[in-house]
């Protein structure tokens, strides 16, 4: 059998009923994989990105595909994007955007037919020869050298281990079209001169470089396959535990901690911030952007991740009504329209704020009331208090003014609701 046919069926399995996506571009790899899948039964459906590049010649090449699958009974589905529309807004770089882009759209469409779908791409050997060198290049770590995995999510690459030779000869040999992409010769592009001048220039000196590069890559891959098992299990113990200890980070290098953020999606660059805070005095902490935690804090030898606060408010209600309650809730408060100075606001609290809360001489500091309800120290920044111009009428959940509090002889009473987003959601 056919040597790219053996490469998609171990890299697929049996026919099955379920559709298999390709990606498809209209260059001679996506058309060759595109009818390979076909002539196997594999039953494709057509995935084709228009980024609006080039004009007519983008529109055509949308058009090529879209005919070819036409006449090959192919299920098409095509997304336009004006890129250059949103490089102009939003800025990036292009190449990476439109893998971005073109990754998400292939994702989002594959799920939504079904939960097990998967998604071919055509790069092949000459394409992770290129990947490694620009990694390198790059000075990437472990995973950027791993180049390519054959399969990662739901994408596949059945080609990884076929030429390019052997695609062009494979497409000739059964007579498939396909659409040559002008800017794969434009040298303002990195992989481009690899392709075009460096490879070439390396292959005549040193014959066996496609072979050691190869060879390292799948080096690479295993290492950074070990890495990715040992870095899972030490998330597992973050988020079980929400802190790790200095000791055993000290047993971490630096690649396996770069992993561990990168599981965690925090920022990898953040590295250095860590390192300060291990050398750093209690209750040092850094802000990260993260879906689930706020802050990393040292503390008592350890890293503590902070979860997001409880406090944050979604929303404060205010209405007029005719008369107090019989009962109160704890998250309403009523207030005296006419003792008011300004109007009603939710606010931040700040060093310094004081209320005069009922059944209470004096005034007491906020800062002092959080402290005595032990409200965690990463979480008090997040409080709210609601005041008017002059003065704070409320500490939510802790404490009620006096001042503007409404009586049963208040004519213009005003009821405050407020509603929390609790971190677990």
């Amino acid at each position: 059998m056919n040597k790219l046919f053996q490469n998609i069926q171990a890299c697929l399995g049996p026919v099955g009923k379920s559709p298999i996506f390709v990606a498809v571009s209209g260059g001679v790899d996506s058309m060759v994989l595109l009818h390979a899948t076909k002539i196997l039964n594999y039953n494709p459906i057509a995935l084709h990105v228009n980024y609006q590049l080039r004009g007519k010649e983008s529109d055509d090449d949308e058009a090529f595909v879209r005919e070819q699958c036409s006449r090959l009974n192919i299920e098409f589905h095509v997304k336009k994007v004006h890129l250059n529309k949103i490089l102009k807004e939003e800025g990036g770089n292009l190449q990476n955007r439109a893998r971005t882009l073109r990754y998400a759209w292939f994702k989002e469409t594959a799920k939504h037919f079904n939960n097990d779908s998967i998604v071919l791409l055509g790069q092949h050997k000459d394409d992770q020869i290129e990947t490694f060198l620009l990694q390198l290049f790059r000075g990437a770590g472990m995973r950027g050298l791993s180049a390519m995995p054959s399969k990662r999510d739901i994408f596949i690459r059945p080609l990884l281990k076929i030429d390019r030779s052997e695609i062009l000869q494979f497409a000739k040999n059964n007579d498939i079209e396909w659409r040559e992409d002008n800017t794969n010769s434009s040298l303002k592009y990195s992989r481009n001169k690899l392709r075009n001048e460096f490879i070439p220039f390396m292959e005549q000196r040193v014959p066996s470089v496609e072979k050691d590069i190869l060879f390292l890559v799948n080096l690479f891959q295993v290492h950074y396959r070990s890495l990715q098992m040992k870095a899972q299990q030490k998330v597992s113990k973050i988020f079980e535990g929400d802190s790790v200890s200095f000791e055993e980070l000290k047993t971490w290098d630096d690649t396996l901690l770069i992993e561990v953020l990168r599981q965690l999606k925090i920022a990898p660059q953040i590295i250095r911030e860590i390192k300060k805070l291990m050398r750093s005095e209690n209750n040092k902490y850094i802000v990260i952007e993260h879906k689930d935690f706020e802050r990393i804090l040292s503390i008592n030898g350890t890293l503590k991740f902070i979860r997001k606060s409880n406090f944050p408010l979604v929303s404060l209600l205010i209405e007029h009504i005719q008369e107090l309650p019989h009962t109160f809730d704890k998250d309403c408060i009523y207030l005296d329209e006419k003792k008011l100075s300004g109007p009603l606001r939710l606010r931040r609290w700040k060093k310094g704020d004081k209320i005069a809360s009922l059944g209470v001489k004096g005034s007491q500091l906020v800062s002092k009331i959080l402290h005595n309800a032990k409200v965690p120290a990463m979480e008090r920044e997040n409080y709210y208090v609601l005041s008017d111009d002059l003065q704070i009428h409320w500490c939510p959940r802790f404490k009620i003014g006096r001042n503007a509090l409404a009586t049963e002889e208040s004519n213009q009473i005003i009821k405050c609701s407020i509603t929390y987003k609790e971190c677990a959601e």
